[in-house]
């Protein structure tokens, strides 16, 4: 059998600044990269969307038979009568790939935001002044 090598405690006490790739550039790469990887996802489905559906075709005979094809199963549809509910319910599903971009971008903005303060705080000086937290050359 194998003899385990003790852990060296040390290693995970020490910190260092990443370097390579986009990290010379930017403190979070890889919240860059997966905002671009949402951006993407939403820009295909826009381009499949737009391909099915006409968002500003949507009149009151639309409505009437959304409301009327699931009244049998929720009668309380009654209370989504009122056109524009209707026409903003069905304008969030359209899109709502924009809304998640726009959470996703938003939840790595702050964490990026944090992870550089960190960094600052944990490196001063050390830690290059030239990158920024999450957009290459911007911020």
């Amino acid at each position: 059998t194998k003899k385990k090598k003790p852990l060296n405690t040390k290693t995970f006490d020490t910190y260092k600044i990443p370097t390579g790739g986009w990290f010379h550039l930017v403190t979070c790469p890889h919240y860059f990269s997966e905002i671009i990887i949402y951006f993407c996802f939403a820009l295909s489905l826009e381009m499949i969307n737009s391909n099915h559906f006409e968002r500003d075709r949507v009149n009151s005979s639309d409505v009437a038979a959304i409301i009327k094809s699931f009244s049998s199963y929720a009668p309380i549809l009654h209370v989504f009568e009122n056109e524009s509910i209707i026409k903003s319910i069905i304008a969030t599903y359209m899109t709502r790939h924009w809304i998640m971009l726009f959470w996703v971008a938003t939840n790595l903005s702050i964490s990026a935001q944090k992870s550089h303060e960190w960094y600052v705080v944990r490196f001063g000086n050390d830690y290059p002044s030239q990158r920024r937290r999450l957009v290459p050359h911007m911020w």
